[in-house]
């Protein structure tokens, strides 16, 4: 079954992002493959809560808006949507109305519509109303949940509202959004919340109740301080998925300015103090501990927050060790790579040390470091290395023929902040080592990982007509945004706004938008942090 136009993408796309994981999960169910998905879902909503995304289907009218149409809204929401209308049919009705939608269009072109049409004659429920809201309407919707205690119950209210960040004149919007409820002890509740308010009563005060149990749904959620408390006071009772959505949601609260940063490392701190051994909960705190240490760049607090940050992870190295134990499982042996490099981000002086002990050893005997930490070992060595050793790995790029391992080394080769190291490596993406095709991802992860976008811009610009006679045509018009779009710098912003090339298609116009959106979304995130992080830290360390 193909879509019958472009503006149908995500459905070849999304749904082929929800069943590999869906397929995996099956055959590998210790693998906690979805809770894992926490990591896809924040990165999507990241994207989507700004105002320059889209709806998930969307018009399309030439092959440059066709291009930029394979994005994180396709394939992230695409899945997450997918993913909550399976939740809220039920598994055998969903499974059995896509049954249904592929015999009646099979070899043939079909619409998002006839999907919807399908499920509804197979679970008995208006899906339409409820799936397009999701994929005809742009934006997060968000569900505030009020608590009132009286006589030994609670009532809860619940309304919706748009989840928006940096977007101060976002259009209003109304979804019917599926909701399940529940908590440890607590009766699970399902109800769609539309545009009116939804209440109903527990016959207790201070319950644990949570909403988007399961992490299933695709909204947002906003607590008052009656409802957060209990989840907050019982955060280690929940299931992992929920304990990483609790966590995911209040510091999304902070970056729409709505909540406390505060109150994020409050539950980071309950957490880590309970010994949290749970890789999606673990990686969720990783992720935004780097996120926040980035933001950090350049300020006099970062190495009294990155302490913070090797305190609450320097245990759980100490548990998983550096080597694989025999019959550790599987994802202790997934998350040791991420816990490694956090802590290597944070100047962990002792993981730098041993890194790069185990990293001169690997140069000489390439068995002596497993698959799996060939990259994180690799990075962190390359930060503050030497010419000689950079050569040694740069020729490692060149020389390898699968495409995956050279883009692995590459990627770590990526993190030299050296400037003279910087320039070799923006040369080597465009000198034929790197696939085409990812070359302008390659000159993108080099303006992160070195921690120098704007030295990165300036030598791109001077190589620019001869870098792009080497790029995939899809690649072209967001070659320049992904650069930019890691700087701070005004100058920068102001000379790719300037450039012809910035609006010479849709795609290019699109891509220009969002990365000058993105900046301007994390300036404001930076100066929020910066200012809370201050205050933490002065209340907290004495």
């Amino acid at each position: 079954v193909t879509m019958g136009w472009w503006d149908n993408i995500w459905l070849n796309e999304g749904f082929a992002s929800w069943m590999e994981i869906k397929a995996t999960d099956k055959m590998n169910p210790d693998w906690d493959i979805w809770p894992r998905q926490h990591e896809t879902r924040e990165a999507t909503m990241a994207t989507d809560a700004l105002s320059t995304t889209h709806p998930i289907q969307q018009v399309i009218h030439n092959v440059s808006e066709a291009n930029s149409a394979f994005d994180g809204i396709s394939y992230g929401k695409g899945e997450l949507v997918i993913r909550m209308m399976e939740g809220w049919l039920g598994e055998d009705h969903f499974r059995d109305g896509m049954r249904a939608y592929m015999k009646a269009h099979a070899f043939g072109n079909a619409t998002s519509q006839d999907l919807w049409n399908a499920l509804s004659g197979t679970s008995g429920q208006d899906v339409g109303k409820v799936a397009r809201s999701f994929t005809e309407q742009p934006g997060i919707p968000q569900v505030n949940v009020a608590a009132v205690c009286r006589n030994g119950q609670t009532t809860y209210t619940l309304t919706q509202s748009r989840f928006t960040i940096h977007d101060p004149n976002a259009k209003a919007l109304t979804w019917n959004i599926p909701v399940v409820a529940g908590g440890p002890g607590l009766e699970t509740r399902k109800l769609v919340l539309g545009a009116e308010p939804a209440t109903f009563t527990l016959p207790r005060c201070n319950a644990p109740l949570k909403l988007d149990l399961g992490e299933s749904g695709y909204y947002r959620v906003h607590y008052d301080d009656v409802a957060f408390a209990p989840i907050a006071a019982s955060i280690s009772k929940f299931a992992p998925v929920d304990r990483a959505n609790i966590l995911g949601d209040q510091f999304a609260q902070f970056r729409a300015g709505h909540g406390a940063l505060s109150s994020y490392f409050d539950l980071v701190d309950r957490l880590t103090a309970a010994h949290e051994t749970d890789i999606a909960t673990l990686e969720e705190i990783i992720g935004k501990l780097e996120t926040l240490d980035f933001y950090e760049i350049g300020n006099p607090d970062r190495p009294a927050f990155q302490a913070y940050a090797r305190s609450r992870l320097a245990p759980v190295l100490k548990r998983l060790g550096w080597d694989q134990k025999p019959h550790e499982s599987v994802l202790d042996t997934m998350l040791r790579p991420s816990v490694i490099s956090a802590l290597g981000t944070f100047n962990d002086p002792a993981v730098l040390t041993e890194a790069k002990r185990r990293f001169a050893i690997w140069l000489k005997n390439p068995a002596s470091l497993r698959p799996d930490l060939v990259g994180t070992v690799s990075a962190l060595a390359m930060k503050h290395t030497d010419a000689a050793t950079y050569e040694i790995m740069a020729k490692k790029v060149r020389d390898t023929q699968a495409t995956e391992l050279k883009l692995r080394l590459f990627q770590a080769l990526a993190n030299a902040s050296d400037p003279d190291l910087i320039r070799r490596n923006v040369e080597l993406a465009y000198s034929g080592a790197i696939p085409n095709g990812r070359i302008s991802m390659a000159l993108s992860q080099i303006a992160s990982a070195s921690e120098n976008p704007d030295l990165v811009w300036k030598l791109v610009r001077q190589h620019e007509a001869e870098i792009r006679t080497h790029l995939a045509p899809w690649s072209q018009d967001g070659f320049l945004p992904a650069i930019a779009g890691h700087s701070n710098n005004p100058d920068i912003l102001a000379e790719l706004q300037k450039d012809p090339s910035s609006s010479k298609t849709t795609g290019a116009k699109i891509a220009t938008a969002h990365a000058l959106n993105t900046v301007a979304a994390r300036q404001e995130a930076v100066q929020a942090t910066q200012s809370q992080i201050h205050d933490w830290l002065a209340a907290h360390t004495h």
